[in-house]
């Protein structure tokens, strides 16, 4: 216990380190004055389009993750949607990362379908939305010309897929073998490998794999529009392939350690990517502020909504959490 007390302590004095020092660099050397000009610059009807894109994105993300529940597409969308949403609160207000599990935990108090089955299902997406991502991604970069900088950016995309697709048909070559194989095992955590190897089986056939493939595309082309229409709420002229690298510099930015809400890394990410198109720093530090705000205020606030309907408690979810950690040693 108090070997696991130690290890979240400094699993959380890390976060608040790396999220200081991100914050910081974000900060330094700002003009204020023109960081207060850039909010009132902002233009409140592009705000609002971007907030409902940002909503739009958890009713894509819950009727995804019908298909990787085969067994229970009687499911409601409402129901799934509310279990996206709190995760999104979760992620954003608690330490550790608890989003994900709160996710799983809140579905499972309000459909009945075990934890560790919709955990292993959310991992699953994980795996399916770094594919996609970089799929997403050579497809913009063969539709825009790269600027200099961008170096080899098609290549290395095109041998991250290359390798994905690579381990997926050596998987599906085997995945019989690992099914029977699986089956002679015992023990909670070979429980949540199975349903990990019974989703990607799911993703296997031809029908949930391609609209699995297109509803993921949809999802990072709006998270790509949320930028651009970013973009418009301030007046910027720049177009759909920098909001494809604000977007993927922010999709790397948040899966550093950080505080609650990615406060700091998220914001030096798109400060850094803002100046490499000649955007003067204050300006650029405007633009994460209202960005990150667009998603942080609209998912938190609903989220914590649909939180409080399901009378959860955190102390539940932590104890969860450590049950699905323990699960390696039982």
């Amino acid at each position: 216990m108090k070997k696991e007390t130690r290890k979240r302590g400094l699993q959380l004095a890390s976060g608040i380190l790396i999220s200081g020092i991100a914050l910081y660099y974000s900060i330094k050397g700002l003009d204020w004055l023109a960081v207060r000009r850039g909010f009132a610059t902002v233009n409140l009807w592009w705000y609002l389009v971007a907030t409902l894109l940002m909503i739009l994105t958890v009713w894509v993300r819950a009727y995804r993750w019908t298909f990787f529940l085969k067994d229970h597409r009687h499911l409601s969308l409402y129901t799934l949607h509310k279990g996206v949403m709190i995760g999104y609160f979760g992620n954003n207000v608690l330490p550790f990362r608890l989003g994900e599990l709160l996710r799983a935990y809140s579905t499972s108090t309000l459909t009945g379908i075990s934890t560790p089955h919709l955990f292993s299902t959310i991992v699953l997406e994980r795996i399916v939305d770094v594919f996609s991502f970089f799929f997403f991604l050579l497809g913009i970069s063969l539709l825009s010309p790269l600027p200099e900088w961008a170096g080899n950016t098609r290549l290395l995309l095109a041998l991250a897929l290359l390798m994905i697709l690579v381990f997926f048909a050596i998987y599906y070559r085997y995945h019989q073998r690992l099914t029977q194989f699986m089956d002679t095992k015992k023990g909670r955590l070979w429980h949540i490998i199975r349903h990990l190897h019974s989703g990607l089986c799911v993703v296997f056939d031809m029908k949930y794999r391609l609209y699995v493939l297109l509803l993921s595309l949809v999802l990072w082309a709006i998270y790509g529009a949320v930028f651009w229409t970013g973009f418009r709420m301030f007046g910027m002229e720049l177009g759909i392939l920098p909001a494809a690298v604000l977007l993927t510099t922010s999709s790397f930015a948040v899966s550093v350690p950080s505080v609650p809400g990615y406060v700091g890394t998220y914001h030096v990410a798109i400060v850094q990517a803002l100046m490499m198109y000649g955007i003067e720093k204050s300006f650029a530090f405007t633009y994460a502020v209202v960005l990150h705000l667009v998603g942080f205020i609209a998912l938190t606030l609903l989220g914590f909504i649909f939180y409080l309907q399901t009378h959860l408690s955190v102390t539940s979810v932590t104890k969860e959490s450590e049950t699905i950690k323990k699960l390696s040693n039982t």
